[in-house]
């Protein structure tokens, strides 16, 4: 993924690519066909991904019990739904962080169903919610 990120903007991260008017620059000439050419086999490696994820013994070592913040912390400093919405009720965001922050802590949170955007409301889903409150949560 990054790897297209950067051929359409130069950058692995933080490329402002999007701007006020428009984007900074064409899409490079192939860019479509190498991502659907990577859509068409990533289903394929699906599994591959989740395995390595979940039961990889070097991931679990770096994110189980590591970075904890447990309910309680969530909410004194400030987790709360979503930036974007904090802005758009004129809150600046300083000290906010999105669902995801929350649900790994043990709050269940979830935008999409308090909320719901774009298709949401006909999707039926279970929300995710961590009990460790770890990177491995999040």
């Amino acid at each position: 993924m990054f790897e297209f990120y950067e051929r359409v903007s130069g950058a692995r991260m933080h490329a402002a690519y999007i701007r006020p008017g428009g984007v900074h620059q064409d899409l490079p000439l192939g860019l479509m066909d190498d991502i659907y050419e990577f859509s068409k086999n990533f289903s394929l490696r699906i599994d591959e991904v989740e395995e390595m994820l979940t039961n990889n013994r070097i991931w679990r070592n770096r994110t189980i019990d590591i970075g904890v913040v447990t309910a309680e912390d969530a909410l004194n400093y400030g987790f709360r739904w979503d930036n974007t919405i904090s802005f758009l009720r004129g809150g600046d965001g300083s000290g906010e962080f999105n669902g995801v922050m929350l649900r790994g802590s043990g709050i269940q949170w979830d935008l999409r169903k308090t909320q719901p955007y774009d298709v949401y409301d006909q999707v039926e889903f279970d929300v995710p919610i961590g009990s460790r409150g770890d990177c491995y949560d999040r």
